[in-house]
């Protein structure tokens, strides 16, 4: 209960978040919350060329493009029980995206309604050993506004934990639609370590999502300062600019071994990741070898 004001702040030479928020988390004593959020981004993304050449395949960065929105969104909702929760939102915002070094785009203005579900019943959060974790958004166009884009989108994802002993493993599935008028900022995309290994961040992106994969997870014996964790991770899936061009037959594939440290500001992780796929004739096509670092919780 009672009113709650945040401030968020985070960034570096390529993106920058800012948002301010006031909440009531718990409108006197029910389980129903509302809030109000401003938010400023931006972030420069890298736009890949990739290439074949003797079983292997190679991505060079060509372009590189700067995405900027700043907006606020209202939301309100219900708790669901202790572990879910329901919300509605509106959001009112403008953004662009731009080659870095062309003149800049106006501001194309986005006014959305949209709903969320989130279920999680995990047990330990970033270290869990059992429980699910499920979550889907929708979200369509509300109004017109000038010359702002219309679209609707929807996404669903779900993680299972589960431990045999000092084994923990975890199976997802993650799958999204959205309309061919789809702004790029909206749109889905592969990549990153906590989106797809063995990709770049934003190296595919699309309209249509379908990723499923595998992880394991094990306590090491030793630790380094903190409680060590050794992780392997094995990922299968593509994005489609459009639902015609959906095809099983040359889905990306990926694997990763990654070191985990328990800190007390979330997970650091060092891992070594590689993608590949097999072509028509079923000829194995491996990727380069990328290598990820991170601290903290994902932004």
């Amino acid at each position: 209960t009672g009113l709650r004001f945040s401030v968020y702040l985070a960034g570096g030479l390529s993106n920058q978040k800012v948002s301010a928020n006031l909440s009531v988390p718990r409108i006197l004593d029910t389980y129903w919350t509302f809030g109000l959020r401003g938010f400023l981004e931006r972030e420069n993304i890298g736009v890949f060329r990739t290439t074949l050449q003797d079983k292997r395949y190679f991505v060079d960065e060509i372009e590189e493009r700067r995405q900027e929105q700043y907006g606020t969104r209202f939301y309100a909702g219900r708790q669901l029980g202790r572990a879910g929760v329901v919300l509605g939102s509106l959001r009112y915002s403008k953004q662009r995206a731009y080659d870095v070094v062309r003149p800049k785009t106006d501001y194309q203005d986005l006014a959305t309604i949209a709903g969320q579900v989130v279920i999680d019943t995990r047990d330990f959060g970033d270290f869990s050993s059992s429980g699910d974790e499920f979550e889907f958004n929708i979200e369509s166009s509300l109004l017109s506004i000038n010359d702002n884009a219309t679209f609707s989108k929807a996404a669903l994802s779900y993680n299972k934990y589960v431990s045999y002993g000092a084994h923990t493993f975890v199976g997802k599935v993650s799958m999204g639609v959205a309309d061919l008028t789809t702004p790029e900022l909206e749109q889905f995309y592969l990549g990153g370590e906590n989106q797809f290994w063995g990709l770049r961040e934003f190296e595919h992106r699309g309209t249509q999502l379908l990723t499923a994969g595998l992880s394991w997870r094990v306590k090491l014996p030793v630790q380094l300062f903190f409680d060590t964790y050794l992780q392997g991770h094995y990922q299968f899936g593509n994005v489609w600019s459009q639902p015609t061009s959906i095809t099983f037959k040359r889905l990306r594939q990926g694997s990763a071994f990654e070191l985990l440290l328990d800190t007390p500001v979330g997970p650091a992780s060092i891992s070594v990741a590689r993608s590949f796929f097999f072509d028509e004739q079923q000829v194995l096509i491996l990727g380069p070898t990328i290598s990820y670092f991170s601290v903290g919780v994902p932004l």
